[in-house]
């Protein structure tokens, strides 16, 4: 399958799946911004790293670079096993 032919059956992202990527790729050189996560969204910030997962699953059209896409998922793991210790 080719990138171009991938794209055609990609999923579109909500305006709250955009706006939770869009926060997540701008606080993670900052740590992720836990603190502004709850009066942001609502929720905690394990469930909002889960939701950005979420939203790089494959199929999503999130537009991110393979690499960028990678990067971020690591990111929200590592948030994800901190936040549970």
């Amino acid at each position: 399958m080719t990138g171009s032919h991938s794209k055609l059956h990609s999923t579109p992202l909500s305006g709250y799946e955009r706006e939770l990527l869009a926060f997540a790729v701008r606080w993670v050189p900052y740590g992720g911004g836990d603190e502004f996560i709850l009066p942001h969204f609502g929720i905690s910030p394990s469930l909002f790293y889960r939701r950005v997962l979420a939203v790089l699953r494959p199929g999503r059209d999130h537009r991110l670079s393979p690499e960028e896409q990678r990067r971020l998922a690591d990111f929200c793991q590592r948030k994800i096993h901190k936040l549970s210790e």
